[in-house]
């Protein structure tokens, strides 16, 4: 029995060369979210990379941010399990950038607090 399984990929992401071999230590069955069950579990929220929307990434939350040579950067948790710093330009249409913001208690990024 083999340890690796080759998935078939999205043309998109074909054509941004990522592999298509992965251990089965990486690999989960994908299960619906059961409303009834849970119901507080939120579906992740899509974001448009300008690919079809069938290649669309999901981001999970922002937890933190950061500014950086007086750029504000935000720490963005994505459905994957990857996590970056992106620039408000970048995550301003998000959901979750409101929900950072309520829970910060500021409705624009300038009000956010000077960290680094």
């Amino acid at each position: 029995e083999s340890s690796t399984y080759k998935l078939d990929l999205p043309v998109e992401l074909k054509q941004r060369r990522l592999h298509d071999n992965f251990h089965v230590s990486v690999l989960r069955p994908y299960e619906e979210s059961d409303s009834l069950l849970f119901p507080d579990r939120v579906k992740p929220e899509p974001y448009d990379f300008g690919a079809p929307p069938e290649a669309e990434e999901f981001v999970l939350s922002i937890e933190n941010h950061k500014w950086a040579k007086g750029v504000v950067l935000f720490e963005v948790h994505w459905a994957l399990g990857d996590i970056t710093w992106e620039r408000y330009s970048t995550v301003s249409q998000l959901k979750a950038l409101d929900d950072y913001f309520a829970l910060r208690g500021v409705s624009k990024w300038q009000e956010l607090p000077k960290t680094r």
